[in-house]
């Protein structure tokens, strides 16, 4: 058995849900395919996959085999990329994770710098506000707005995570403007569902932290839909600089409460821990931290909060 290629086609059957996929990927027939699969098996003396009529899917021990031959095969990666010069022009798939309105709001052109920079790297941005499993999911990065605790991974910070809480003009003119935080109570207010401040908000004031009551009008699990609806006078929005930039620059809202001050959280590049990490992902988290770093372009807004 050709150990390595074996190892390969496991992979490619993990990562794609099934033999005929994997087949189409490696270009080996479906018998060569499950032969593989088959020796690897009797090899390990252990099942590495449940099969049934519609799906393949990793035991236990099928999961703790794949974590340790994609660190096998990045470390491979890596090291052919050392010898033959490789590593200025990565070559094959990066598979990216990311949440929705980050990615779509701010991955989008630099996915497109990144490519134009390396046009040998197939790129894939999934984009999801569900915390996936990087292993289950076969992603080779992630971009997260908090550190993980798995301490199987490593989190590379990227760039600031700060808040600002705003409301349209329309709003305030109708509703008026909250001149302190208890006010809020009096106000529509919109949440974002994933996030633990549901009926309150986290607010700090002269080195204070006081969770302020909230009345919900609109609860989401998407930070995009909370500033159209800002933006539309139904509430009071409490969401990242990176999703309220562009409606803050051109005065669709207008920071409110600039007297209180919410705990910035921090964005995350997260990748599987190994002692060589490969070129792509390398590549991939140091453009990040070029392009966005310390003092991201969304944090570049008149009367943001710091």
């Amino acid at each position: 058995m050709n150990k390595l290629l074996a190892i390969e086609v496991f992979i490619a059957v993990a990562e794609q849900g099934g033999f005929s996929a994997a087949m189409k990927q490696l270009d080996i027939s479906r018998a060569g395919i499950s032969k593989y699969i088959a020796e690897l098996e009797a090899a390990l003396g252990g099942r590495l996959f449940n099969r049934t009529t519609r799906k393949v899917s990793l035991t236990e021990a099928g999961h703790a085999y794949y974590a340790r031959c994609k660190d096998i095969l990045g470390s491979i990666e890596e090291a052919d990329s050392i010898v033959s010069g490789l590593t200025s022009s990565p070559t094959g798939r990066l598979r990216i994770n990311a949440p929705m309105s980050f990615g779509i709001r701010q991955m989008g052109p630099l996915v497109a710098e990144f490519h134009h920079r390396y046009p040998n790297l197939k790129l894939e941005l999934i984009l999801a506000d569900r915390m996936v499993d990087m292993v289950e999911e076969a992603f080779d990065v992630t971009v997260r707005i908090s550190r993980p605790k798995d301490s199987s991974l490593v989190a590379r910070k990227i760039a600031p995570c700060n808040f600002v809480m705003a409301a349209s003009p329309e709003y305030i003119e109708q509703h008026g403007y909250p001149a302190s935080a208890a006010e809020l109570a009096q106000h529509n207010c919109l949440c974002y569902t994933y996030g633990p401040a549901r009926t309150s908000w986290p607010l700090w004031l002269d080195g204070e932290q006081a969770w302020v009551k909230i009345k919900p009008s609109l609860e989401s699990n998407n930070g995009d839909v909370l500033c159209a609806a800002a933006v539309a006078a139904m509430g009071i929005v409490l969401s990242p600089t990176f999703i309220l930039c562009d409606a803050l620059r051109s005065g669709e809202l207008v920071p409110l409460l600039q007297q209180y001050s919410v705990k910035p959280s921090g964005i995350y590049a997260v990748f599987s821990s190994s002692r060589l990490v490969s070129a792509k992902v390398r590549l991939w988290v140091d453009f990040l931290v070029e392009k966005l770093g310390d003092n991201p372009h969304w944090d570049q807004i008149p009367n943001r909060i710091q």
